[in-house]
């Protein structure tokens, strides 16, 4: 940026002077006694003074009032506005055009820098932005007395009318210099705080601007000694105030320069229109600026810059190579950074950029005819000057807070559905995308062009001097004609001699190195670091090359960028040798050498003698003598690959390995002789040493590693050549035992150099082979490791039981363990009951422990050698549900050290491994008994207690009988003795035993019965008597439970096994009124029978019933004799009334009996009525509730649980609902209200 008048490039603001804070060379001091009035004028002169530089972007952009403001003398004088005519000049005819007076600067002034055909001059610029301001701040002290002074109130009057006069005088004085120019005059006046509190103040002030005759408006301005931040507060507010009188100052001049355009060129100019049109096109454009308003600033630019191009393209305006021509040709690279500015202040990035791509490619096609094509240094020059002051104006952008553009694409437009009519158009449809030479980038791009067009510039100079030289050397061999003109350089070349090139490439490529760093493109940053390094070899810096050579290196080693590191390396190989750095010569030599490197095998083969060269023609430093390249961060010169016979192998037991060493076809190392290999094991082992032996094959046994044996080998690889060595190792500890690297030292010179090589490992190592003499064998495993493991300790365990077990018992399991080790072992027993179905209640059972999931570490004690032990626990299913039952055993073995044990650096590195063997076990359960209940319910009660008798009642009046038969079938494919069968009605309240085909019931100790011996598929069945009580309302009972002890056969000792199988228990029968009809089972005909009906009323409370009998359905079937109706009766609780029919067969067969029909009455509760009469009204009729008609000896089946939720379940699988229960009833007991069948016999003979 230093390369262009900072006039053209700078932002401008419009200029304030402020006059009467001291001079503006030494400001004011504070005075001894601290002087409030002194401390205020530095404080004002503090806050009001600008800095003294212009910068090139403005952070306002013109939003805020910002002046540049000037400190001046108050006898300060204004240039003049005409210039006044030369005392030689002759006087000019009368109302002759030349007489006009002009400015000092303009091109129709003689004595002016642009006389006669200038454009813009830099002290045109530096006279409207220093010297003649918009605003003119005088700052004076207000008169008044000092305190404590003995003046009468006229004498003061007096006294300050006076002062006044006086400031006024001062105020006319520069007002009037000020009025001619236009400038705005303002007044800031100074006094103490108790004036500034003094009524008269206003009127006096008042007296004072209309007598000096300032504006009404922002022209006098009043402040006391106050502290720092309230005169910060003054001074933003003095400004915002002046602002718009400055804005009007530069709108007038803006005004002035358009009418001055409108006219024709002034007569007898020199300067071309075109020429005129810049000037007032430039002076507009910065009249704009200062004004700030940015849009009609940009217009006026781009208007100038467009003139500027017009006049370059006519030759006969500007010619090529004057001054004129260089005058413009600044002011358009100004005018054309200027426009890019101000689109970056409109938040235009792209047509900021485009201006400057627009600007080259102008002046490229320009320069092409003023002779300084691109074939040129003044060109490149040139260039490098644009691209640099473009990336300053980014760089002061970024600074200032500015945002660059997303570099994202745009979002690729929603294309029509391929079957709309819209698709056939959809390929004319732009893709959105971005090209990067009209996105602007951060600064460092552009350094960086800067930086590469310099480095063209360079290039075209020494091409220039050479031919320069080239000349003078031919002009010189063939002899100087007479009178002919010397070969000289032109005065552009003279002038490029004195500019270091170099200086300019750095320090352009650094800028852009710290852009790139700051923005994290990491490529970028290595590859302007490689040109840095680049310039420094150019220049000749070889010692600073080759540092930013090993340091780039590493990365684009690193990152696999082998084109550019090959280059690096040739240039830091080259540098090594001309700063005399042998050992970096020799790193960077070595590493060419790799056959991995993109260069030539003749070119590698070239690197190889130099490299040999130098190692044997300088002889090192004794400190300097040893050389170590580690190859796994370079580029090895060999492949190096490592095979282990066997993936696994134990400690202690040797295991063969290959290690392969070959060239590629590109290498050249056939010149090179290694002196030894060292191959360096993972295991912290020494270092297995090869020797050189040139009459050695291509194949050579190392033997076993460990050995004492010297181990020889040809160290020398042709193209292509292979050497395998092959041999074995053994290691006595746990590790994945493999090669950290192999080191082939080669003793040359003085020098010792050692490359060390890694085997390939993982996904980089090609199959692993096996070489046995030329004959490759592939391996199935990854060669290049063996994992080395103690070995297991050999235990054997086995499992015994008879299968299944059988639900409720203790189910013996059996393990057995045997030692068949050399070595003792501690032996502990885990067992883990996997979890099983739900409602399942299963444990575990060894010796006194007990779990229902797992026992852990049970310790069984020591085995010797050759010993083995059982140990047996118990699986107990109690009351759980048939299927298998999962066990894991696990025999968790460990080895117990003998006295006398080789051991390793740990001590027991030599000993098995603890060993676990694990069984699993699943152990079908099965029911040893199937059980089938069938409960039958008597509708017969026993007699209920009469009312006058007094005994105490037992609970068991009016209970119903039951019968429960149970069937049971063994189970088991187990033969099982069976002690005990029972009923077990604990649980249950309301029922208790009375009988038992078995012979005893529950409780009965003194009962033996034999024990019974069930076969599998055996059958027994069971009849039990119940008693059930009555339903009083009682929540129900629980369930009834069928006891079985029983146990194996064949474990006559073992205890008995209890298993109880759970049924429900018989409901009672409801307690309602009943009718039960004694009826035989049959009768005989013309036999009369009496038909004895009971009415019961087993409740507690009254009970009304009715009575009627029906004649026969059937005419002529019976006659019969008894009471016909009975009216409303009465049956107090726990009574019952008989009802006797006799009843005579006149018929035989099925016929019904007469029906005798009982109801029970139920009277609504209705309080006494009368109607509208007085009569009472009728109580509404009674309720009547038919009862049924019972045999007596009828039973009532309660169906099984199980069986009917099984019904229940295949009714519902097969869609069916009430119709099924319905179909279900109809084979049961009569409906209500259907008369008793009964079966008449014929008489016998």
């Amino acid at each position: 940026m230093d390369s262009y008048p900072n006039e053209f490039t700078a932002h401008h603001v419009p200029l304030l002077f402020v006059a009467g804070l001291g001079s503006p060379s030494s400001p004011p001091q504070p005075s001894a006694n601290n002087d409030p009035f002194a401390l205020l004028q530095q404080s004002l002169a503090k806050t009001l003074a600008s800095r003294k530089s212009f910068p090139l972007w403005d952070t306002s952009r013109g939003l805020t009032a910002h002046f540049h403001t000037v400190l001046v003398d108050k006898n300060l004088r204004f240039p003049p506005l005409k210039a006044r005519p030369a005392q030689n000049t002759p006087p000019a005819p009368a109302g002759s055009p030349a007489t006009a007076l002009h400015s000092p600067i303009s091109p129709l002034t003689p004595t002016s820098p642009l006389y006669p055909d200038g454009l813009i001059a830099p002290i045109w610029i530096r006279k409207h932005r220093e010297l003649v301001p918009s605003v003119f701040v005088l700052v004076l002290r207000l008169h008044e007395s000092p305190p404590g002074t003995s003046l009468s109130p006229e004498d003061r009057q007096d006294e300050e009318r006076a002062a006044d006069v006086d400031l006024v005088r001062e105020i006319v004085d520069r007002r009037r210099s000020t009025l001619e120019r236009g400038i705005k005059l303002a007044v800031v006046l100074l006094c103490s705080r108790e004036l500034l509190d003094d009524p008269a103040l206003d009127l006096r002030l008042s007296l004072i601007r209309r007598q000096s005759g300032l504006d009404s408006r922002a022209s006098l301005f009043v402040i006391s000694p106050v502290p720092q931040s309230e005169v910060a507060n003054f001074v933003q507010s003095l400004r915002q105030e002046l602002w718009p009188a400055a804005l009007d100052f530069y709108r007038e001049h803006g005004r002035r320069v358009r009418r001055k355009r409108t006219r024709q060129a002034p007569p007898g100019a020199a300067l071309s229109d075109r020429g005129w049109t810049v000037r007032y096109d430039y002076k507009l454009a910065l009249f704009a600026e200062m004004r700030g308003e940015i849009e009609v600033s940009l217009k006026h630019y781009e208007d100038c810059y467009e003139a500027l191009v017009d006049m370059f393209a006519q030759p006969g305006l500007l010619g090529a190579r004057t001054k004129r021509w260089a005058e413009a040709k600044v002011l358009a690279d100004c005018v054309s950074i200027k426009v890019s500015k101000m689109y970056l202040y409109l938040n235009e990035p792209a047509r900021a950029l485009a201006q400057l791509n627009r600007h080259v490619s102008r002046f490229r096609e320009l320069s092409g005819g003023w002779q300084i094509g691109e074939d040129t240094f003044e060109f490149w020059s040139w260039l490098s000057k644009q691209y640099r002051l473009f990336g300053d104006l980014v760089a002061l952008a970024l600074r200032a807070g500015f945002r660059l553009p997303s570099l994202r694409p745009p979002p690729t437009p929603r294309l029509p559905h391929p079957g709309s009519s819209a698709a056939a158009n959809a390929a004319q449809i732009p893709s959105p995308g971005l090209v990067p030479l009209n996105v602007l980038q951060h600064a460092g791009h552009y350094y960086h062009l800067a930086g590469v067009c310099a480095v063209a510039r360079r290039d075209r100079f020494r091409e220039a001097v050479r031919a320069v030289d080239a000349a003078a050397a031919a002009a010189a061999a063939d002899g100087v004609e007479d009178g002919a003109p010397p070969v000289v350089a032109s005065p552009a070349l003279a002038h490029e001699r004195k500019v270091d090139h170099t200086e300019v490439v750095v320090e352009l490529f650094t800028k852009a190195y710290e852009f790139f760093k700051a923005h994290k493109a990491k490529n970028m940053t290595y590859f302007v670091a490689n040109e840095i390094a680049s310039a420094h070899f150019e220049a000749g810096k070889f010692d600073m090359a080759l540092k930013f050579y090993d340091r780039i290196a590493k990365s684009y080693r690193r990152d696999g960028w082998h084109d550019i590191l090959d280059s690096i390396l040739e240039r830091a190989f080259r540098a090594a040798v001309r700063c005399e750095d042998w050992e970096a010569a020799i790193r960077a030599g070595f590493e060419l050498l790799a056959p991995s490197s993109k260069i030539t095998p003749a070119t590698r083969e070239e690197y190889a003698t130099e490299l040999l060269d130098l190692l044997q023609s300088h002889t090192p430093a004794p400190e300097k003598a040893r050389v170590e390249l580690d190859m796994t961060d370079l580029a090895p010169l060999l492949d190096c690959h490592l095979a282990f016979l066997h993936p696994t192998v134990h400690a202690g037991h040797p295991v063969p390995f290959q290690l392969v060493l070959s060239a590629p076809a590109s290498s050249r190392l056939g010149g090179l002789a290694f002196s030894r290999l060292n191959v360096h094991f993972n295991d912290g082992r020494p270092a297995v040493s090869v020797t050189h032996d040139e009459d050695a094959g291509p194949g050579t046994g190392v033997g076993h590693v460990g050995s004492a044996q010297e181990r020889r080998a040809r160290l020398r690889w042709a193209p292509g050549e292979r050497r395998v060595l092959t041999g074995s190792v053994s290691v006595d500890r746990e590790l994945d035992l493999s090669v950290d690297r192999a080191v082939l030292v080669a003793e040359i010179g003085g020098w010792t150099v050692e490359l060390g090589l890694q085997p390939l490992q993982g996904s980089l190592a090609q199959q692993s082979v096996w070489y046995a003499g030329e004959r490759r064998v592939p391996l199935s495993h990854t060669g290049s490791t063996c994992r080395v493991t103690r070995r297991d300790l050999r235990v054997s365990a086995t499992t015994e039981c008879a299968s299944p077990a059988l639900l409720d018992e203790r189910f013996p399991v059996h393990v057995d363990v045997a030692n068949q080790d050399e070595l003792e072992m501690q032996v502990s027993l885990v067992i883990f009951l996997q979890p099983g179905e739900e409602g399942s209640h299963d444990r575990i059972l060894v010796d006194d422990l007990a779990s229902t999931s797992v026992i852990e570490s049970l310790p069984l004690g020591t085995l010797a050698p050759g010993a083995s032990l059982r140990k047996t626990f118990h699986l107990e299913t109690l009351g759980g549900i048939p299927g298998p039952r999962n066990l894991d055993v696990t025999i968790h073995a460990v080895p117990i050290p003998p006295a006398s044990t080789p051991s390793s650096s740990d001590g027991t590195a030599l000993l098995p491994n603890p060993t676990d063997t694990t069984l699993a076990l699943s152990i079908p359960a099965v029911r040893p008994v199937h059980a089938a209940f069938d409960t039958h319910l008597l509708k017969r009660r026993r007699a209920v207690k009469p009312l006058l008798d007094l005994e105490e009642p037992t609970g068991w009046e009016g209970a119903s009988d039951a019968i429960v038969v149970a069937a049971l079938t063994a189970a088991g494919p187990w033969e099982v003795e069976v002690a005990r069968v029972q009923l077990r009605v604990e649980d249950s309240r309301s029922v208790r035993a009375v009988a038992s085909s078995l012979g005893y019931l529950a409780g009965d100790e003194s009962a033996k019965p034999p024990p019974m011996s069930w076969r599998p598929g055996d059958h027994f069945n069971a009849v039990f008597s119940l008693e059930v009580q009555p339903d009083y309302g009682q929540p129900a009972d629980s369930n009834l439970h069928l006891e079985i002890e029983w146990r194996r056969s064949d474990t006559r000792d073992a205890p008995l096994t209890r298993t109880l199988l759970r049924l429900a228990a018989p409901r009672p029968l409801p307690l309602v009124p009943t009718v039960t009809l004694r009826l035989p089972p049959f009768l005989v005909l013309h036999e009369p029978i009496t038909l004895l009906y009971l009415i019961s009323n087993p409740t507690v409370r009254l009970c009304t019933l009715s009575a009627q009998l029906d004649g026969p359905s059937t005419p002529s079937t019976f006659a019969f004799a008894g009471t016909r109706r009975l009216p409303e009766f009465v049956l107090a609780p726990h009574e019952t009334r008989e009802v006797r029919i006799r009843v005579v067969p006149l018929a035989a067969g099925t016929w019904t009996l007469p029906r005798l029909r009982v109801w029970r009455v139920e009277h609504a509760p209705a309080p006494a009525r009368v109607d509208e009469n007085g009569y009472a009204v009728a109580p509404p009729p009674p309720r009547l509730f038919e009862l049924e008609v019972e045999i007596e000896g009828d039973v009532v089946e309660e169906p099984d649980a199980a069986q009917a939720e099984l019904e229940a379940d295949l009714r519902s699988a097969r869609g069916g609902g009430a119709e099924d229960e319905i179909d279900a009833g109809a084979g049961g007991k009569a409906p209500l209200g259907r008369a008793p069948v009964v079966l008449v016999l014929p008489r016998r003979g």
